[in-house]
């Protein structure tokens, strides 16, 4: 099994096969991002802060 939660290589480092399972995953409504919080635009202060001190699980949003 492999998850893709994170990524900060290059292209060329993403095996295809990991890549085209999440995307036909996407395409077909089977694959979902896990959000983990959602902020408000106030609260972008707390969400950078968060998510450099790895706080947060999943996703952030922050509303507009």
């Amino acid at each position: 099994m492999s998850r893709l939660t994170a990524y900060g290589g290059e292209a060329a480092d993403l095996p295809p096969q990991l890549l085209q399972s999440f995307l036909d995953g996407v395409a077909d409504g089977t694959g979902a991002v896990p959000i983990g919080t959602v902020y408000s635009f106030d609260q972008i202060v707390q969400a950078h802060g968060d998510m450099e001190t790895s706080r947060a699980s999943g996703k952030l949003v922050v509303l507009t």
